[in-house]
């Protein structure tokens, strides 16, 4: 049984705004893969590189894993992981979370071994915990620069960790304190008011995970994650399943409450069958989730003739809220068949959808928690529902800040365009191949493009130009893409362009591209989506940065303006005020760090919203590169490939540098999108510490939100910031 239309669109919703800013997560280690592997992945979409010092110390075990396939053996010397780039894990002064899933097969209380550390031996390490017995954790932390240590903390009050047993320990440092939690429950309420300050980089080589020692010891590793934000602040329940990757709803599989079955209803947990005769009763199921925004959904993997089965949504007493039947809302639920509900808890209503049609919304009564069930409709004994549901879409919490589906069309604020532009700036290949591209309005909707449409490319392959992409073929390999010229190095190279003139109006909803056909690996993997009425000046739509491979003859969907993928508005936005500024103390330094520089700046007064600026509107600059007057206006001019003559670049003098715009009047903003200039090899330019700015008469500037240690700048993806002072 696969996702109805719907759920699949709730994934790429939240899959598709994760992969432009991955957020909170670092390093994310499954340790899933074959039995006796020794190559671990990094899942947390960052581009970690993980090396394993020895091929026989540190392997991946099929047996016993936590979660998942799969767990860390780190038993012999030498052994670990070495974890790079390390900017991640120099924390400095700031929030972070270390986790995992730990198995101790033995302890040597003479060489304890970390769980994690940040160099080979104990010199520098900021930071490190070992674990020397099944009652005492070791934490060191160093003092910077000296090899000595500040804190040699022992503890052994309230610690357990019993042998062969799977224990979650987590680190949560809050900025100035640190916490050790032992499954869930902390161990000390502080170990002092400690600053951890951020070491030279040349002073750290690497982040280590189960590194050890010259003799051998057991220990099993899953579900190793770094986060930049402090988790856990008090005691919590630990971890139930793995780690989802950013940007992915965690699936949540819910069980039969036992105290509420109907009489003559029969149910089994193992694999979610429930069948109900006679009279018409439902059976409630639990859920670790009753409050937010949440999806539920039921895939009939079989059932017997006259299947008029319910979902319903009932209060904790077992009160039926609201349901949605299939004998009063449609025809009987066959094989195949999915029905869902879309619950908004806050707001109190609930949707209900089935198969990918929209049923109805109803409103729900009191002010719960709300829980789901399923069951039987009719009462007359005519009519038996039986019922294996699936277990792999049972039951979803929706991504906060996303709100429910209520069958409405596209998003309130999409504009609508007669150009489009889609700008790919890596794939897996040399050459950029895009077999066919959609859009639609509505999600699973009517193709916008045809073939007799006009169209512009950067640059092609032969003949084989950007019309290619809208033919209508999906699997002509050779005749029916549109592929471009090779490229030595996509991130020295310039950016594939290809534009398609609509001829009309539309506000698209969806996007759907297939990769050339024989060759896969030449599909979009980075790319931006930009929207135009003149051709000339063009808005952000989507950016997409390290997505998903692609199939032959199989389309990736990407989710543009869906109603479920609107974010919930910053409570504490910026403003309004009149005049915006750009107050940048620092630049990433490097090669072209003479100079600092931005090719565009959006603001948004709605997160994911429209940019409110325009090229016609008054901007300024504390300076600016004369030869090519590359003036502050220019960050404001809808420019986005330009580097020359398209981007504010500074005059090479020391910063601090500044641009602003007036935007005419008084005007909330909640978000704000910045673009690199358009130039490889040029992202030391970009602004690294800087401050928002507001004004209400270009004279007298309050700070707004400042913004520190902002690296890793691509050509063409912008960095997007939602403000919330």
């Amino acid at each position: 049984m696969k996702f109805s239309p719907v759920m699949r669109g709730i994934l790429a919703a939240a899959r598709q705004l994760a992969a432009a800013a991955v957020g909170d997560v670092a390093l994310l280690l499954h340790m899933d893969g074959t039995d006796g592997s020794t190559v671990f992945t990094d899942s947390s979409g960052t581009g970690k590189t993980v090396t394993n010092r020895g091929t026989s110390g540190s392997t991946i075990s099929t047996t016993n894993p936590v979660f998942g396939t799969g767990i860390g053996r780190f038993d012999y010397n030498p052994g670990g992981l070495i974890v790079t780039p390390i900017d991640d894990f120099n924390f400095a002064a700031k929030p972070f979370t270390i986790e995992a899933q730990v198995v101790m097969t033995s302890f040597n209380a003479d060489t304890p071994q970390p769980l994690f550390s940040y160099t080979q031996g104990q010199q520098y390490s900021p930071i490190q915990l070992r674990i020397p017995a099944s009652n005492r954790i070791l934490l060191d932390v160093a003092v910077p620069d000296s090899g000595l240590w500040l804190y040699n903390a022992v503890f052994d009050q309230g610690v357990n960790i019993p042998l062969n047993t799977p224990v979650h320990i987590a680190l949560v440092g809050t900025g100035t304190q640190l916490r050790l939690f032992i499954n869930g429950v902390e161990v000390t309420s502080s170990i002092g008011a400690l600053t951890y300050t951020r070491l030279a980089d040349s002073q750290l080589n690497g982040f280590y995970i189960g590194w050890g020692g010259v003799l051998a010891y057991g220990m099993r590793i899953d579900e190793f994650r770094v986060s930049k934000v402090a988790r856990y602040t008090a005691n919590f329940a630990p971890p139930t399943a793995a780690f989802p990757n950013p940007g992915e709803p965690e699936p949540v599989v819910a069980s039969f409450d036992p105290n509420r079955r109907g009489t003559g209803f029969t149910l089994s947990d193992s694999n979610l069958t429930a069948t109900a005769t006679d009279v018409e009763q439902y059976a409630q199921l639990t859920l670790p989730k009753t409050s937010g925004k949440w999806f539920a959904e039921f895939g009939i993997a079989s059932t017997v003739s006259n299947g008029y089965g319910a979902i319903v949504i009932m209060d904790s007493a077992g009160t039926i809220l609201a349901k949605f039947d299939g004998y009063t809302d449609g025809s009987s639920l066959g094989q195949g068949d999915v029905i869902g509900a879309a619950l908004d808890a806050t707001a109190k209503t609930v949707g209900f959808y089935r198969n990918s049609s929209f049923q109805r919304t109803a409103a729900l009564a009191g002010n719960g928690p709300f829980y789901v069930g399923v069951g039987k409709f009719r009462g007359d004994g005519s009519y038996d529902f039986r019922a294996k549901l699936t277990v792999a879409n049972l039951y979803y919490a929706l991504p906060e800040g996303y709100k429910a589906w209520d069958g409405t069309g596209g998003r309130p604020d999409a504009v609508p365009y007669r150009y489009y532009k889609i700008t790919v700036t890596r794939t897996s290949s040399s050459y950029s191949g895009i077999n066919e591209m959609e859009m639609s309005e509505q999600p699973g909707g009517a193709n916008i493009f045809y073939p007799t449409m006009l169209t512009t490319q950067s640059d092609q392959y032969e003949s084989r130009t950007f019309s290619y992409a809208i033919d209508g073929q999906k699997t002509n390999g050779h005749a029916g893409t549109a592929l471009s010229a090779e490229r030595s190095s996509w991130s020295s190279g310039p950016p594939y362009v290809g534009t398609v003139d609509t001829g009309g109006s539309f506000a698209v909803s969806e996007l759907r591209l297939w990769a050339q056909y024989g060759s896969p690996e030449r599909g979009p993997r980075s790319f931006t989506i930009h929207g135009s009425n003149d051709n000339s000046t063009w808005s952000l739509i989507t950016s997409v940065v390290d997505g998903p491979s692609f199939s032959d003859g199989f389309p990736n969907v990407y989710r543009i303006a869906t109603p479920i993928d609107v974010p919930a508005e910053p409570s504490n936005p910026a403003g309004p005020y009149r005049y915006y500024r750009l107050y940048m103390t620092s630049n990433n330094g490097g090669y072209g760090g003479d100079y600092t520089s931005l090719q565009e700046v959006e603001l948004r007064n709605l997160v994911g919203g429209s940019d409110v600026t325009n090229p016609s509107m008054p901007a300024y600059q504390s300076d600016y590169y004369g030869p090519g007057d590359n003036r502050g206006a220019k960050a404001f001019d809808n420019e986005f490939n330009n580097f020359t003559s398209g981007s504010w670049v500074s005059d090479g003098s020391p910063a601090p540098h500044w641009i602003s715009v007036d935007l005419g009047a008084e005007t909330v903003i909640r978000q704000i999108a910045l673009w690199m200039q358009a130039e490889q090899g040029h992202a030391g330019r970009s602004p690294k510490d800087f401050v928002l700015q507001g004004s209400h008469d270009n004279s007298a500037w309050e700070n707004i939100q400042a913004f520190s240690n902002v690296t890793g700048w691509v050509v063409g993806t912008p960095k997007v910031f939602t403000i919330n002072v």
